[in-house]
């Protein structure tokens, strides 16, 4: 008896060690090749830091030659003001075994908790996690943002969008001005959980812009019928809206475009649309909440040969990945790989588009990943198109008229969602 207790007592003993040098042994095995960066969560991951055998030789000298402050700066207040040990701290959580099995074993406890709180209530919607701020369709359909609010800080913002449109159009009446506007769900009165909160946009600050906005600003905006259209014209799992929504709003922008610049070229015909073979992805809000919803295709379309360069960043090259795509030449290892961007292209500073027609106009096009889908079809009316996104320093630092005299600039687009065209003061055009 007193031996079985002793062997249960042993190995009892081996599994606290086992778990107690297990990172240990997986941190040294991996011997500093640590994941960079992280596709489900769309981000750099912090990696352990290196410690310098040669700053601590030269910080022992200085100490040696009495300059302590300097040998505080090259090796040692990182350990003194804890910085070291915090990054050490995060490293491990970071890199730590398994850490994303874990994440999602725990949503799900999250998920259960969260249903089992809203049995007994009308929504039709309930929140995705506890953290995420997203919600998803009470059937499971599809995956939400949150809702946006319409108050009086909200209310000064578009006051402010306002006014800066005046101001562009008195200092460059020369120029054709164009706001296309995409109405998100979280801005819509369609929004399933815009009833439970009172201060909730539903439509407000759009209907507050058009009663205010310039009377000679060209405004269309892309609108939501219904939580049905939404569904229709938007991914399940991710805030962009898809390739049949995006051709409805390119017919939209033509019909605006043809008002100031009447001789246009025809407007282009789309031949068919397919699905990228193979494909289905998980987008942003789904990598964001980590909820299960069924996965979203990939639809594209083509409208024959145009004759064009691709300036990225002043270097000419291919935008987007849609060879690589349609030749089956993506990852299809991760569920969560960003496939929006991979198909259609990464935001960069500047991209320009050349069309080698007869167009006299150039067009400048302050816009968000939204426009990734049609601007090249955009850009076949222009002569050169320009496409800056002001969430880049250097493309806000720039004014309107440092655009208008370094490319010729005759007509502007301001494209995208609410906080791209009318309800963010951040977003104002340096005229």
């Amino acid at each position: 008896m007193k031996f079985r207790k002793n062997i249960q007592t042993v190995i009892f003993l081996l599994l606290i060690g086992i778990l107690l040098i297990s990172p240990a042994v997986y941190w040294l095995s991996r011997n500093g090749q640590w994941t960079l960066d992280s596709i489900l969560e769309d981000r750099e991951l912090t990696v352990f830091p290196q410690v310098s055998a040669r700053d601590f030789k030269t910080a022992l000298k200085r100490i040696y030659q009495g300059l302590y402050p300097e040998a505080g700066e090259i090796f040692f207040n990182q350990f003194l003001d804890t910085s070291f040990q915090r990054r050490v701290n995060k490293a491990a959580a970071e890199q730590m075994l398994a850490r994303i099995p874990l994440v999602e074993l725990s949503k799900v406890f999250e998920r259960l908790t969260i249903r089992s709180a809203y049995l007994a209530l009308p929504d039709q919607a309930l929140p995705a996690s506890f953290d995420s701020g997203l919600f998803v369709a009470r059937d499971g359909s599809c995956l939400m943002q949150e809702v946006v609010n319409f108050t009086e800080v909200e209310k000064a913002a578009v006051d402010a969008r306002i006014a800066n449109y005046e101001e562009l159009l008195e200092k460059h009446p020369d120029i054709h001005f164009y706001v296309f506007n995409i109405e998100t769900l979280p801005y819509s009165a369609f929004h399933p959980m815009a009833a439970y909160f009172p201060q909730s946009d539903s439509g407000r600050s759009l209907a507050y812009f058009l009663e205010n906005k310039p009377a000679d600003l060209p405004f269309v905006n892309f609108s939501l019928s219904d939580f049905q259209d939404y569904r229709e014209k938007f991914f399940r799992t991710d805030q962009h809206w898809n390739i049949r929504a995006s051709l409805e709003a390119y017919r939209q922008l033509y019909a605006m475009f043809k008002e100031q610049y009447p001789d246009i070229s025809p407007m282009l015909q789309p031949k068919y649309i397919r699905q990228v073979e193979g494909l289905e992805f998980y987008g942003s809000l789904a990598r964001k909440s980590l909820y299960p919803v069924p996965p979203d295709i990939l639809e594209y379309t083509s409208v024959g040969k145009l004759d064009y360069q691709t300036f990225v960043d002043g270097i000419e090259t291919k935008y987007g990945g849609r060879d690589k795509y349609l030749s089956g030449a993506y990852n299809q290892s991760d569920k969560y790989e960003n496939h929006y961007r991979g198909f259609y292209g990464v935001q960069k500073v500047l991209i320009q588009y050349h069309f080698n027609n007869d167009s006299q106009r150039n067009l400048l096009m302050i816009t968000s990943s939204y426009s990734r889908t049609i601007q090249l079809y955009l850009a076949a009316h222009f002569h050169d198109t320009y496409i800056i996104d002001l969430r880049f320093e250097e493309d806000r630092e720039k004014s309107l008229q440092d655009f208008i005299d370094e490319y010729q600039i005759t007509d502007v687009l301001v494209l995208g969602q609410p906080s791209v065209t009318y309800s963010s003061a951040e977003d104002a055009i340096k005229p």
